[in-house]
């Protein structure tokens, strides 16, 4: 196995910290929403005090561990809107598999 390989079955820590872009201090948005696309192009959505895996570690900090279930290129966004509007985007490439 190599180093930092994702497989299909890993759970993958999606994290963000919201800061304001004034003073750099971490900040909670009213609303919090991860975005994550598929290989296949499906999209899954979690929001903060609706999902239980989205998790909130400290003001501003978030994290939701993403248990992969295909093989490819993943892309995810995290979203803060209300109080102050930020957003982060990301994606991990996860192997394919020859099992099923």
């Amino acid at each position: 196995m190599a180093a930092n390989a994702i497989d299909i079955g890993d759970a993958v820590r999606l994290s963000v910290i919201f800061k304001t872009l004034s003073t750099m201090v971490a900040l909670d948005p009213s609303t919090v929403v991860l975005k994550v696309e598929k290989p296949d192009g499906t999209e899954v959505q979690y929001q903060y005090l609706t999902d239980a895996s989205l998790i909130k570690n400290s003001v501003g900090n978030y994290h939701l561990d993403y248990v992969v279930t295909q093989g490819g290129m993943h892309y995810y966004k995290w979203i803060g809107s209300g109080n102050m509007n930020a957003a982060e985007e990301g994606s991990f490439l996860a192997n394919t598999s020859r099992f099923a």
